[in-house]
Protein backbone atom coordinates (compact mmCIF):
# COMPACT_ATOMS: atom_id res chain seq x y z
CA UNK A 1 0.00 0.00 0.00
CA UNK A 2 3.23 2.56 -0.30
CA UNK A 3 3.05 3.17 -3.59
CA UNK A 4 -1.04 3.92 -3.20
CA UNK A 5 -0.05 6.16 -0.34
CA UNK A 6 3.05 7.43 -0.87
CA UNK A 7 3.54 8.56 -4.40
CA UNK A 8 4.19 12.01 -4.72
CA UNK A 9 1.60 14.21 -6.42
CA UNK A 10 3.81 15.33 -9.49
CA UNK A 11 5.80 12.08 -9.69
CA UNK A 12 5.16 9.93 -12.27
CA UNK A 13 4.07 6.59 -11.76
CA UNK A 14 6.66 4.32 -13.44
CA UNK A 15 5.66 0.14 -12.31
CA UNK A 16 8.72 -1.02 -14.63
CA UNK A 17 11.93 1.07 -13.35
CA UNK A 18 12.82 1.64 -17.01
CA UNK A 19 13.39 5.07 -17.52
CA UNK A 20 10.93 7.49 -19.06
CA UNK A 21 9.76 4.65 -21.51
CA UNK A 22 8.61 2.47 -19.36
CA UNK A 23 5.86 5.38 -17.99
CA UNK A 24 4.29 4.72 -21.03
CA UNK A 25 4.75 0.84 -21.01
CA UNK A 26 3.47 1.13 -17.10
CA UNK A 27 0.36 3.40 -18.38
CA UNK A 28 -0.40 0.74 -21.24
CA UNK A 29 -0.30 -1.85 -19.24
CA UNK A 30 -2.98 -0.09 -16.45
CA UNK A 31 -5.36 0.27 -19.33
CA UNK A 32 -5.20 -2.85 -20.58
CA UNK A 33 -5.93 -4.06 -16.82
CA UNK A 34 -8.69 -1.82 -16.43
CA UNK A 35 -10.31 -2.94 -19.46
CA UNK A 36 -9.70 -6.12 -18.29
CA UNK A 37 -11.02 -5.57 -15.05
CA UNK A 38 -14.95 -5.81 -16.95
CA UNK A 39 -14.47 -9.38 -16.93
CA UNK A 40 -16.20 -9.28 -13.66
CA UNK A 41 -19.22 -8.03 -14.98
CA UNK A 42 -19.70 -11.13 -17.12
CA UNK A 43 -21.36 -12.85 -14.44
CA UNK A 44 -24.52 -10.66 -14.79
CA UNK A 45 -25.35 -9.84 -11.26
CA UNK A 46 -26.41 -7.12 -9.63
CA UNK A 47 -23.19 -6.11 -7.34
CA UNK A 48 -21.00 -7.48 -10.50
CA UNK A 49 -21.24 -3.87 -12.13
CA UNK A 50 -19.88 -1.71 -8.97
CA UNK A 51 -17.23 -4.61 -8.28
CA UNK A 52 -15.90 -3.94 -12.08
CA UNK A 53 -16.13 -0.27 -11.51
CA UNK A 54 -14.12 0.01 -7.90
CA UNK A 55 -11.30 -2.48 -9.22
CA UNK A 56 -11.36 -0.12 -12.75
CA UNK A 57 -11.23 3.06 -11.14
CA UNK A 58 -8.43 1.56 -8.81
CA UNK A 59 -6.75 0.85 -11.79
CA UNK A 60 -7.76 4.54 -13.44
CA UNK A 61 -5.60 6.01 -10.01
CA UNK A 62 -2.25 4.94 -11.35
CA UNK A 63 -2.97 5.81 -14.81
CA UNK A 64 -3.82 8.87 -14.23
CA UNK A 65 -0.24 9.05 -12.46
CA UNK A 66 1.51 7.90 -15.30
CA UNK A 67 0.29 10.61 -17.05
CA UNK A 68 0.55 8.85 -20.11
CA UNK A 69 -1.95 10.35 -22.67
CA UNK A 70 -1.40 7.48 -25.15
CA UNK A 71 -3.03 5.51 -22.59
CA UNK A 72 -5.39 7.31 -21.78
CA UNK A 73 -6.73 7.98 -25.45
CA UNK A 74 -6.29 4.30 -25.89
CA UNK A 75 -8.63 4.03 -22.55
CA UNK A 76 -11.32 6.87 -23.50
CA UNK A 77 -11.34 4.83 -26.76
CA UNK A 78 -11.69 1.39 -25.92
CA UNK A 79 -13.79 1.98 -22.61
CA UNK A 80 -17.29 3.15 -24.63
CA UNK A 81 -16.75 0.34 -27.02
CA UNK A 82 -16.76 -1.85 -24.17
CA UNK A 83 -20.00 0.10 -23.34
CA UNK A 84 -21.74 -0.56 -26.69
CA UNK A 85 -20.94 -4.32 -27.65
CA UNK A 86 -21.24 -5.03 -23.95
CA UNK A 87 -24.73 -4.69 -23.57
CA UNK A 88 -24.57 -3.64 -20.00
CA UNK A 89 -27.40 -1.89 -19.14
CA UNK A 90 -27.11 1.68 -17.88
CA UNK A 91 -29.76 3.09 -15.82
CA UNK A 92 -29.25 6.37 -13.94
CA UNK A 93 -27.98 5.23 -10.84
CA UNK A 94 -24.96 3.96 -12.73
CA UNK A 95 -24.65 6.56 -15.65
CA UNK A 96 -24.21 9.12 -12.57
CA UNK A 97 -21.40 6.94 -10.82
CA UNK A 98 -19.41 7.32 -14.21
CA UNK A 99 -19.92 10.44 -14.53
CA UNK A 100 -18.97 11.02 -11.25
CA UNK A 101 -15.75 8.73 -11.74
CA UNK A 102 -14.79 10.64 -14.59
CA UNK A 103 -15.47 14.25 -12.91
CA UNK A 104 -13.23 12.67 -9.55
CA UNK A 105 -10.00 11.96 -11.68
CA UNK A 106 -10.38 15.25 -13.94
CA UNK A 107 -10.42 17.05 -10.70
CA UNK A 108 -7.07 14.71 -9.86
CA UNK A 109 -5.42 15.36 -13.49
CA UNK A 110 -5.49 18.70 -13.09
CA UNK A 111 -4.00 18.77 -9.34
CA UNK A 112 -0.94 16.70 -10.41
CA UNK A 113 -0.65 18.48 -13.81
CA UNK A 114 -2.20 15.50 -16.05
CA UNK A 115 -4.84 18.04 -17.43
CA UNK A 116 -2.13 20.49 -18.60
CA UNK A 117 0.10 18.09 -20.53
CA UNK A 118 -3.55 16.80 -22.35
CA UNK A 119 -4.30 20.26 -22.98
CA UNK A 120 -0.81 21.37 -24.18
CA UNK A 121 -1.00 18.27 -26.42
CA UNK A 122 -4.46 19.53 -27.99
CA UNK A 123 -2.46 22.67 -28.56
CA UNK A 124 0.15 21.78 -30.30
CA UNK A 125 2.18 23.07 -27.71
CA UNK A 126 3.46 19.62 -26.23
CA UNK A 127 7.06 19.28 -27.91
CA UNK A 128 6.52 15.37 -26.96
CA UNK A 129 3.47 15.35 -28.77
CA UNK A 130 5.14 17.75 -32.10
CA UNK A 131 8.05 15.32 -32.34
CA UNK A 132 5.65 11.89 -32.38
CA UNK A 133 3.92 13.82 -35.24
CA UNK A 134 7.03 14.23 -37.54
CA UNK A 135 8.32 10.61 -36.62
CA UNK A 136 4.99 8.82 -36.98
CA UNK A 137 4.91 10.90 -40.68
CA UNK A 138 8.72 10.21 -41.40
CA UNK A 139 7.55 6.29 -40.79
CA UNK A 140 4.99 6.46 -43.05
CA UNK A 141 7.32 7.65 -45.68
CA UNK A 142 9.58 5.10 -44.68
CA UNK A 143 6.95 1.94 -45.34
CA UNK A 144 7.64 2.86 -49.16
CA UNK A 145 11.18 4.75 -49.39
CA UNK A 146 12.67 1.19 -47.43
CA UNK A 147 10.47 -1.41 -48.71
CA UNK A 148 13.11 -3.85 -47.99
CA UNK A 149 13.16 -2.78 -44.31
CA UNK A 150 16.77 -1.70 -43.02
CA UNK A 151 19.86 -4.06 -41.82
CA UNK A 152 22.34 -3.21 -39.12
CA UNK A 153 20.85 -0.73 -37.19
CA UNK A 154 19.29 -1.13 -33.78
CA UNK A 155 16.09 1.09 -34.79
CA UNK A 156 14.94 2.90 -37.99
CA UNK A 157 14.68 5.79 -35.76
CA UNK A 158 18.68 6.21 -36.79
CA UNK A 159 17.48 6.50 -40.30
CA UNK A 160 14.63 8.96 -39.08
CA UNK A 161 17.67 11.15 -37.33
CA UNK A 162 19.97 11.45 -40.60
CA UNK A 163 17.27 11.60 -42.69
CA UNK A 164 13.95 12.63 -41.95
CA UNK A 165 14.55 15.22 -39.23
CA UNK A 166 15.03 18.78 -39.43
CA UNK A 167 18.35 19.99 -39.30
CA UNK A 168 17.38 22.32 -36.73
CA UNK A 169 16.56 19.48 -34.57
CA UNK A 170 18.68 17.12 -32.90
CA UNK A 171 16.90 15.21 -30.39
CA UNK A 172 17.53 11.21 -31.20
CA UNK A 173 15.04 8.40 -30.24
CA UNK A 174 15.31 5.49 -29.14
CA UNK A 175 12.66 4.05 -31.51
CA UNK A 176 10.03 5.35 -33.70
CA UNK A 177 7.54 5.85 -30.46
CA UNK A 178 5.18 3.71 -32.32
CA UNK A 179 5.35 -0.20 -31.89
CA UNK A 180 3.86 -0.55 -35.26
CA UNK A 181 5.88 1.73 -37.39
CA UNK A 182 8.98 0.35 -35.44
CA UNK A 183 7.87 -3.19 -36.77
CA UNK A 184 7.24 -2.24 -40.45
CA UNK A 185 9.71 0.23 -40.95
CA UNK A 186 12.48 -1.97 -39.84
CA UNK A 187 11.80 -5.17 -41.80
CA UNK A 188 10.67 -6.10 -45.35
CA UNK A 189 7.52 -6.80 -47.42
CA UNK A 190 7.16 -10.04 -46.47
CA UNK A 191 7.25 -9.61 -42.09
CA UNK A 192 5.29 -5.86 -43.31
CA UNK A 193 2.73 -7.60 -44.06
CA UNK A 194 2.58 -10.56 -41.95
CA UNK A 195 1.74 -7.51 -38.98
CA UNK A 196 -1.10 -6.51 -40.62
CA UNK A 197 -2.26 -9.63 -41.19
CA UNK A 198 -1.84 -10.47 -37.63
CA UNK A 199 -3.38 -7.56 -36.14
CA UNK A 200 -6.44 -8.17 -39.03
CA UNK A 201 -6.91 -12.11 -37.58
CA UNK A 202 -6.92 -10.78 -34.25
CA UNK A 203 -9.74 -7.91 -34.07
CA UNK A 204 -11.55 -10.78 -36.68
CA UNK A 205 -11.28 -13.71 -34.02
CA UNK A 206 -12.21 -11.44 -31.10
CA UNK A 207 -14.90 -9.34 -32.49
CA UNK A 208 -17.38 -9.38 -29.84
CA UNK A 209 -20.86 -10.32 -30.26
CA UNK A 210 -23.49 -7.80 -29.05
CA UNK A 211 -24.71 -8.45 -25.82
CA UNK A 212 -21.48 -10.59 -24.95
CA UNK A 213 -19.19 -8.95 -22.12
CA UNK A 214 -16.48 -11.63 -22.32
CA UNK A 215 -16.04 -11.04 -25.82
CA UNK A 216 -16.07 -7.53 -25.76
CA UNK A 217 -13.89 -7.34 -22.85
CA UNK A 218 -11.09 -9.68 -24.99
CA UNK A 219 -11.37 -7.29 -28.10
CA UNK A 220 -11.75 -3.71 -26.41
CA UNK A 221 -8.38 -5.08 -24.70
CA UNK A 222 -6.50 -5.98 -27.51
CA UNK A 223 -7.72 -2.73 -28.99
CA UNK A 224 -6.56 -0.74 -25.87
CA UNK A 225 -3.72 -2.72 -26.32
CA UNK A 226 -3.22 -1.71 -29.86
CA UNK A 227 -3.77 1.60 -29.44
CA UNK A 228 -1.50 2.18 -26.72
CA UNK A 229 1.12 1.07 -28.96
CA UNK A 230 0.43 3.60 -31.66
CA UNK A 231 1.96 6.24 -29.26
CA UNK A 232 4.44 4.76 -27.82
CA UNK A 233 6.82 1.52 -28.55
CA UNK A 234 5.42 -0.52 -25.82
CA UNK A 235 4.63 -3.98 -27.49
CA UNK A 236 8.43 -5.13 -27.03
CA UNK A 237 7.92 -5.65 -23.39
CA UNK A 238 6.24 -9.14 -22.07
CA UNK A 239 4.60 -8.25 -19.52
CA UNK A 240 1.89 -5.86 -21.57
CA UNK A 241 1.42 -9.02 -23.66
CA UNK A 242 0.50 -11.38 -20.60
CA UNK A 243 -3.94 -9.69 -20.47
CA UNK A 244 -4.22 -9.49 -24.40
CA UNK A 245 -2.72 -13.30 -24.74
CA UNK A 246 -4.87 -14.76 -21.89
CA UNK A 247 -7.83 -13.48 -23.25
CA UNK A 248 -6.50 -14.61 -26.69
CA UNK A 249 -6.07 -17.94 -25.43
CA UNK A 250 -10.06 -17.78 -24.32
CA UNK A 251 -11.29 -16.45 -28.10
CA UNK A 252 -10.21 -19.02 -29.56
CA UNK A 253 -11.40 -21.45 -27.74
CA UNK A 254 -14.79 -19.71 -27.59
CA UNK A 255 -14.22 -19.21 -31.54
CA UNK A 256 -12.41 -21.90 -32.82
CA UNK A 257 -15.66 -22.62 -35.21
CA UNK A 258 -14.64 -19.32 -37.31
CA UNK A 259 -11.08 -20.61 -37.66
CA UNK A 260 -13.03 -23.50 -39.77
CA UNK A 261 -14.62 -21.06 -41.65
CA UNK A 262 -13.04 -20.27 -45.39
CA UNK A 263 -15.35 -16.69 -45.67
CA UNK A 264 -13.43 -15.77 -42.14
CA UNK A 265 -10.00 -16.18 -43.56
CA UNK A 266 -11.09 -14.68 -47.06
CA UNK A 267 -12.27 -11.88 -44.71
CA UNK A 268 -9.07 -11.39 -43.33
CA UNK A 269 -6.94 -11.64 -46.31
CA UNK A 270 -8.66 -8.76 -48.10
CA UNK A 271 -8.66 -6.62 -45.29
CA UNK A 272 -5.05 -7.21 -44.83
CA UNK A 273 -4.68 -6.35 -48.51
CA UNK A 274 -7.23 -3.47 -48.25
CA UNK A 275 -5.29 -1.98 -45.12
CA UNK A 276 -1.94 -2.69 -46.73
CA UNK A 277 -3.06 -0.62 -50.24
CA UNK A 278 -4.43 1.95 -47.79
CA UNK A 279 -0.89 2.28 -46.43
CA UNK A 280 0.83 2.22 -49.20
CA UNK A 281 -1.11 4.93 -51.08
CA UNK A 282 -1.01 7.08 -48.06
CA UNK A 283 2.69 6.56 -47.68
CA UNK A 284 3.39 7.70 -51.33
CA UNK A 285 1.30 10.44 -51.51
CA UNK A 286 3.27 12.23 -48.21
CA UNK A 287 4.51 15.12 -49.78
CA UNK A 288 8.32 14.66 -49.74
CA UNK A 289 11.57 17.42 -49.47
CA UNK A 290 12.94 14.99 -51.52
CA UNK A 291 12.52 11.43 -53.19
CA UNK A 292 15.09 8.57 -51.58
CA UNK A 293 15.26 4.87 -51.75
CA UNK A 294 17.02 3.03 -49.26
CA UNK A 295 17.87 -0.79 -50.52
CA UNK A 296 20.58 -2.82 -48.60
CA UNK A 297 23.48 -0.38 -48.05
CA UNK A 298 22.95 2.00 -50.34
CA UNK A 299 20.23 5.04 -50.33
CA UNK A 300 19.40 6.53 -53.67
CA UNK A 301 18.46 10.45 -53.62
CA UNK A 302 16.75 12.08 -56.38
CA UNK A 303 15.40 10.99 -59.75
CA UNK A 304 17.88 8.84 -61.62
CA UNK A 305 19.66 10.15 -64.07
CA UNK A 306 22.93 9.46 -66.31
CA UNK A 307 26.15 10.15 -64.31
CA UNK A 308 24.48 10.29 -60.88
CA UNK A 309 27.53 11.61 -57.85
CA UNK A 310 28.66 8.76 -55.57
CA UNK A 311 29.08 9.39 -52.27
CA UNK A 312 31.47 6.65 -50.85
CA UNK A 313 31.28 5.35 -47.78
CA UNK A 314 30.03 8.80 -46.13
CA UNK A 315 31.79 9.70 -42.98
CA UNK A 316 29.84 11.34 -40.39
CA UNK A 317 32.48 13.16 -38.59
CA UNK A 318 33.39 14.40 -42.15
CA UNK A 319 29.90 15.24 -43.48
CA UNK A 320 27.83 16.05 -40.41
CA UNK A 321 24.95 13.37 -38.34
CA UNK A 322 22.76 15.17 -41.05
CA UNK A 323 24.37 14.79 -44.59
CA UNK A 324 20.73 13.28 -45.33
CA UNK A 325 18.93 16.38 -45.60
CA UNK A 326 21.63 18.46 -46.78
CA UNK A 327 21.95 15.74 -50.09
CA UNK A 328 18.17 16.11 -50.35
CA UNK A 329 18.01 19.68 -50.43
CA UNK A 330 21.06 19.73 -52.80
CA UNK A 331 19.95 16.66 -55.44
CA UNK A 332 16.17 19.05 -55.46
CA UNK A 333 17.73 22.37 -56.00
CA UNK A 334 20.33 20.90 -58.78
CA UNK A 335 18.11 18.16 -60.21
CA UNK A 336 20.68 15.92 -59.28
CA UNK A 337 21.11 12.04 -58.73
CA UNK A 338 22.33 10.94 -55.63
CA UNK A 339 24.16 7.50 -54.60
CA UNK A 340 25.33 7.00 -50.95
CA UNK A 341 26.60 3.36 -51.20
CA UNK A 342 29.75 1.40 -49.19
CA UNK A 343 30.71 0.11 -52.45
CA UNK A 344 30.64 1.67 -55.80
CA UNK A 345 29.12 0.11 -58.71
CA UNK A 346 31.23 -0.70 -62.77
CA UNK A 347 29.19 2.58 -63.96
CA UNK A 348 29.56 6.35 -64.91
CA UNK A 349 29.50 8.50 -62.38
CA UNK A 350 29.63 12.14 -62.68
CA UNK A 351 31.26 12.87 -59.41
CA UNK A 352 32.99 10.67 -56.72
CA UNK A 353 33.12 12.08 -53.20
CA UNK A 354 35.59 10.03 -50.90
CA UNK A 355 36.24 10.83 -47.39
CA UNK A 356 38.66 9.94 -45.16
CA UNK A 357 39.89 6.24 -45.94
CA UNK A 358 39.98 4.56 -49.29
CA UNK A 359 41.53 1.74 -50.75
CA UNK A 360 43.71 2.20 -53.43
CA UNK A 361 43.16 -0.18 -55.85
CA UNK A 362 39.86 1.03 -55.90
CA UNK A 363 40.36 4.12 -57.46
CA UNK A 364 42.13 2.71 -60.64
CA UNK A 365 38.36 0.89 -60.98
CA UNK A 366 36.18 4.23 -60.69
CA UNK A 367 34.96 5.34 -63.65
CA UNK A 368 33.97 9.45 -63.24
CA UNK A 369 35.11 12.59 -64.00
CA UNK A 370 35.49 14.18 -61.50
CA UNK A 371 36.31 12.68 -57.92
CA UNK A 372 36.33 15.08 -54.59
CA UNK A 373 38.21 13.93 -51.49
CA UNK A 374 37.10 15.43 -48.44
CA UNK A 375 40.31 15.16 -45.50
CA UNK A 376 41.06 12.42 -46.97
CA UNK A 377 45.18 10.73 -45.80
CA UNK A 378 47.05 10.83 -48.24
CA UNK A 379 48.43 7.43 -49.28
CA UNK A 380 51.93 6.73 -50.93
CA UNK A 381 50.10 4.15 -52.62
CA UNK A 382 47.96 6.46 -54.78
CA UNK A 383 48.61 6.11 -58.71
CA UNK A 384 49.42 9.40 -60.08
CA UNK A 385 47.36 7.10 -63.02
CA UNK A 386 44.48 6.39 -61.30
CA UNK A 387 43.67 9.92 -61.15
CA UNK A 388 44.80 11.22 -64.58
CA UNK A 389 41.78 12.64 -66.95
CA UNK A 390 39.37 13.16 -64.22
CA UNK A 391 39.06 16.76 -62.39
CA UNK A 392 40.23 16.30 -58.87
CA UNK A 393 39.45 18.38 -55.98
CA UNK A 394 41.30 17.88 -52.03
CA UNK A 395 39.17 19.47 -49.62
CA UNK A 396 41.28 19.31 -46.25
CA UNK A 397 40.93 21.47 -43.09
CA UNK A 398 42.76 23.70 -41.91
CA UNK A 399 43.83 21.83 -38.39
CA UNK A 400 44.46 18.72 -40.52
CA UNK A 401 47.81 16.66 -39.80
CA UNK A 402 50.51 19.09 -41.22
CA UNK A 403 52.08 15.87 -43.71
CA UNK A 404 49.31 15.09 -44.66
CA UNK A 405 48.65 18.39 -45.84
CA UNK A 406 52.28 19.03 -47.46
CA UNK A 407 51.57 15.39 -49.28
CA UNK A 408 48.81 16.47 -50.84
CA UNK A 409 50.35 20.28 -51.52
CA UNK A 410 52.63 18.33 -53.20
CA UNK A 411 51.17 16.12 -55.63
CA UNK A 412 48.65 19.28 -56.55
CA UNK A 413 52.23 20.87 -57.49
CA UNK A 414 53.14 17.86 -60.11
CA UNK A 415 49.90 17.29 -61.47
CA UNK A 416 47.68 20.50 -62.30
CA UNK A 417 44.31 18.75 -62.67
CA UNK A 418 44.22 18.35 -59.12
CA UNK A 419 43.68 21.61 -57.06
CA UNK A 420 43.98 21.76 -53.11
CA UNK A 421 41.80 23.74 -51.17
CA UNK A 422 42.28 24.48 -47.47
CA UNK A 423 39.24 25.43 -45.23
CA UNK A 424 40.14 28.24 -42.45
CA UNK A 425 39.08 27.44 -38.56
CA UNK A 426 37.96 23.39 -39.63
CA UNK A 427 39.10 20.22 -38.48
CA UNK A 428 37.59 16.86 -39.86
CA UNK A 429 34.12 18.63 -40.48
CA UNK A 430 33.49 20.03 -43.49
CA UNK A 431 30.77 22.53 -43.60
CA UNK A 432 28.54 23.78 -46.90
CA UNK A 433 30.55 20.64 -48.09
CA UNK A 434 27.74 20.09 -50.71
CA UNK A 435 28.67 23.67 -52.51
CA UNK A 436 31.43 21.77 -54.04
CA UNK A 437 29.78 19.43 -55.63
CA UNK A 438 28.68 21.94 -58.01
CA UNK A 439 30.61 21.52 -60.81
Amino acid sequence: MDIFFNQAPFERLDWFEYGISSINRTGAFIACLIIACWIVSAVKQQWSFWVSLVLSSFFLYFLVQTQSRGALIALAIAFPVFLFFSGIKLDRIRIIALVCVCILFTLYSLQIGFADRISSMVAMESSSANCRADIYLSGLKMLTDAPHGFENIDSPAVIYYHWYQSPELSGRYVSMINSHLEFMCMHGILLKLSYIFFWILIFFLTFPKKGCIFSSVAFCVWGCFFISASFSNVTNYWPLWIAPILFLLSSLVENRNKLKNIKFWGSVFISTLLVALLLFVCSITLPRDGKLYFNGESVYIGNPSNYPILVLRPSSKILGNKLGMHLIAYAKENNKHVILSEQFKNMQYGTVVICNDYDEDEMEKIHANRIIFFNSDFSLGLQKESLSGKDVLVVLGEFCHWKNREDWRNMAKANPHIKLEIMECTADYIPDWTCYLKE
